[in-house]
């Protein structure tokens, strides 16, 4: 490595710990802390008291006060606070999480980083920086981010590499999604809701105990819709709308004389829309410098149609161009389709535990985005991601003698899928061309992934705690690439074409061999890849209120294909790897007055996986793929608060500050120059995509008795500092007018910062009624919540993906049991 050894770096943080816990430090009256939660603790459940909170951040429950990791925990009262319906609000909620909606693919996405470990690439080849788990099982596409979440017990954030314990590697950290288990008591919610742009959300969750405290059942359903919140002028109709329905059914069996305990579940998910508004922010004046001719006419079109303050919300892109083949007249529209289910068995012995996690999941997304938000038919696309994924995992866990916990296992996910896009490019060219007519990236996708892993917690004393845990996963991608220069054609119909391409409608790199005697275009590329992963720290409670602890850890995301056009002969990119170092302290007043948590880290990432937008030379058409974009420093510290100053009243409140860069002379491109050979352009000073500097949010909950029941205000603020998506680098020696112009480009790839504002008034009686209003974005906050620049050498546009406008509603729920 050329960085500090791991050892190292080890003795530099626990040395510092042990120095910062020796001045703080006041007799302590407990141990460190075991596998098993304290017994005065409570898991989250309302979010107004400041009680002790249970996770299962390291696959065990834990006091989160005296668990060595960054971690937040957001329980069912929190999340219908703070208006969390999804995986995208949650960036409201914790620091350094960024979620990012709207981009070129359907709208279900959402694109999560944590501490700077992101992807922004949502294709089935390409696994997430940030792990997303449901019960257990890890949910491999990020295109289920906008799937109503419902009856949700407990979600997690951890934050940092997450290697050993959950089912994959991830650099970023995980999202660990908790439902509500099926229990002994009769009761059962009901839900609805009512606001502006015709929202209307209902919902029901019934829990029955079919055989006491043996065998229960319980069932969650929720349907949710609203009109669109962008108004498409060319086609009259609103975008940004949705249209959802959800459900989950649990049976539990956990016979009182029997050390097995049984859950069985199963969710099922639908979203449709009108498709994804978007709005046109730039065009270039001289036209699109992917054509070798001008076409500053046809872009001056585009006058009209670029967004200003007054016409913010509007957008006019038609979807695809009346084509004779594949795609004619087709307007814009989204549609998900998601389901999964597990099998859950745990056996109790007296000194150890075992666990089988079984799992499957499905997802298909589909839709047509025109990418340029305007009539004039320069890019469209219909994209869809289909992913069938089962998983095992074995795990055993126990104790051996009083000072030493452990937990292992082992992890299998097979997982296929199919990736396409059919998508028209610079369709107003006449007569048609090559580059006018409908193109196709189709590729069939196989991810398997093995891991074996163990962690263990040794006692050195009363007060001070060893953990160490090591993994390693194996990992098998093969991908079948049936890429057409021009749907409905056999791969071996002569297309015109530049010489540097086959001259045939495959567009495989090597036709020979490739094509079958049908006519159908196989590529067939297979690699393996396998990598350590570990985790070693130390952790010390200083007293009852006061634990510090350090660690360090490493984990990585496969490697992979590209399967787009103009990527066929790239090799296949490596895993991505992290590492890292973290040193915590969590602070939690006797009393109940402040609850803090702080945590500084160091991330150094190795082989960093990232999308560039292109164009492909041979058909002309715009795409993107991923590179290696050398190595990334990236180092920070992140707070969280709670303070309950007087009764009834808490305030919460939490910050992130990331400091990203990548190490020079790491992310290099070749370029051609123009002569026939190529130069090397160095793109190191390049932002890192994905990483505000700063990030907070601040909250306020008031709860006071009021006649039969409880009035709960409750205000939050969260603000998010400048993102960008894709930045660029000019070529070496270019004019001032080129690098004034590459200035722009960036510019229109950054996300500004914005802030929202939301509050919830609610009243719940003793008899169980609920009755509250709400509201989101407060102040009508205009803001963006993605871009997609494609100017230097591609498209020459630029669009916006405009956030939520101000929503606000009535709503009533109804619980009766408990």
């Amino acid at each position: 490595m050329n960085h500090i050894s791991i050892a190292h770096r080890c003795m530099l943080t626990g040395s510092a710990l042990l120095a910062v816990a020796a001045t703080l430090a006041t007799p302590a009256q407990a141990s460190a802390g075991t596998a098993t939660a304290p017994s005065e603790t409570q898991s989250v459940d309302d979010g107004l008291s400041m009680a002790d909170i249970v996770v299962t951040a390291r696959r065990m429950e834990e006091n989160i006060q005296t668990t060595p990791v960054a971690v937040t925990a957001l329980g069912s009262g929190q999340l219908s606070q703070l208006q969390v319906t999804n995986q995208a609000d949650l960036q409201r909620s914790a620091p350094g999480l960024v979620a990012q909606r709207g981009a070129p693919a359907t709208s279900g996405f959402v694109y999560l980083s944590i501490r700077g470990q992101g992807n922004l690439n949502p294709g089935v080849t390409n696994d997430t920086a940030v792990g997303v788990y449901l019960d257990g099982v890890y949910i491999p596409r990020p295109s289920q981010g906008v799937v109503e979440l419902e009856d949700i017990r407990r979600i997690e954030v951890l934050r940092g590499p997450q290697g050993t314990l959950f089912g994959r590697n991830t650099t970023g950290g995980a999202l660990n999604m908790l439902t509500n288990d099926p229990d002994g008591t009769l009761s059962a919610t009901v839900r609805a809701e009512y606001g502006n742009y015709d929202y209307w959300s209902g919902g029901a969750i019934v829990n029955v105990p079919l055989k006491g405290d043996e065998l229960a059942l319980r069932a969650v359903y929720k349907h949710s819709q609203h009109d669109g919140y962008v108004y498409n002028r060319f086609l009259n109709v609103d975008q940004n709308n949705s249209e959802s329905d959800s459900g989950r059914i649990k049976l539990r069996f956990a016979p009182a004389d029997s050390v097995i305990s049984v859950l069985l579940s199963a969710d099922y998910s639908h979203m449709t829309d009108k498709g994804v508004g978007n709005a046109l922010a730039y065009y270039n004046p001289n036209g699109s410098p992917a054509l070798p001719f001008s076409t500053a006419a046809i872009f001056a079109g585009f006058a009209p149609y670029v967004q200003n303050r007054n016409d913010y919300y509007a957008s006019y892109g038609k979807g695809f161009a009346n084509f004779s083949t594949y795609g004619a007249g087709r307007r814009p529209y989204d549609r998900l389709n998601a389901y999964g289910g597990s099998l859950t068995i745990n056996v109790d012995l007296d000194n150890f535990a075992f666990k089988s996690i079984s799992g499957y999941r499905y997802s298909k997304n589909i839709g047509i985005i025109d990418l340029d938000a305007s009539p004039i038919d320069l890019i469209a696309t219909e994209t869809s991601f289909e992913s069938r994924q089962i998983s095992q995992e074995f795990q055993l866990s126990g104790n051996w003698g009083d000072r030493f916990n452990y937990i292992g296992g082992i992890y299998y996910s097979h997982e296929t899928g199919v990736e396409f896009s059919n998508f028209a490019t610079f369709a107003f060219l006449t007569p048609p061309g090559l580059s006018s007519r409908t193109a196709l990236n189709d590729a069939d996708v196989k991810n398997d992934s093995t891991g074996l892993y163990g962690q263990g917690y040794y006692d050195l004393t009363d007060r001070l705690r060893l953990a160490a845990g090591l993994r390693w996963t194996w990992d098998y991608r093969q991908v079948v690439i049936k890429n057409l220069a021009q749907v409905g054609l056999p791969g071996t119909t002569p297309i015109p074409a530049p010489a540097s391409s086959t001259g045939f409608n495959c567009v495989n790199p090597n036709v020979t061999g490739n094509v079958t005697a049908a006519g159908i275009c196989k590529l067939v590329r297979n690699a393996n890849f396998n990598y350590p992963a570990y985790t070693l720290g130390l952790d010390f409670k200083v007293s009852d209120a006061l634990f510090v602890y350090a660690k360090t850890s490493r984990a990585s995301k496969s490697g992979g294909f590209n399967v787009r056009q103009g990527s066929e002969n790239a090799p296949a990119f490596d895993p991505e790897r992290a590492e890292d170092v973290e040193l915590g302290i969590k602070y939690n007043h006797p009393s109940g007055l402040l609850r803090a948590n702080l945590a500084g880290f160091h991330t150094w990432t190795k082989g960093v996986q990232r999308s560039i937008l292109t164009v492909d030379p041979v058909t002309n058409n715009s795409t993107s793929y991923i590179v290696p974009a050398g190595n990334t420093r990236i180092y920070g510290g992140e707070l969280e608060l709670f303070v309950n100053p007087v009764q009834g009243l808490v305030l919460n409140g939490n910050v992130s500050y990331i400091h990203a860069r990548y190490q020079a002379g790491t992310f290099t491109e070749q370029r051609p120059n123009g002569a026939g050979g190529f130069i090397t352009v160095d793109r190191s000073g390049e932002p890192v995509s994905q990483v505000p500097e700063w990030q907070f949010a601040v909250g306020a909950t008031y709860t006071v008795p009021v006649g039969p029941g409880r009035l709960a205000l409750h205000a939050d603020y969260a603000w998010i500092g400048d993102t960008y998506t894709n930045p660029f680098t000019a070529s070496p020696g270019a004019s001032a007018a080129a690098l004034a112009f590459n200035d722009l480009a960036n510019k229109l790839s950054k996300t500004p910062a914005y802030g929202l504002l939301n509050g919830r008034v609610g009243y719940t009686m003793d008899n169980g009624l609920e009755l509250f209003v709400f509201g989101r974005n407060l102040t009508d906050k205009k803001y963006i919540t993605n871009t997609f620049a494609s100017l230097v050498g591609s498209l020459g546009v630029a669009t916006n993906y405009p956030g939520d406008p101000r929503t606000y509603g009535v709503g009533l729920r109804f619980t009766f049991g408990k």
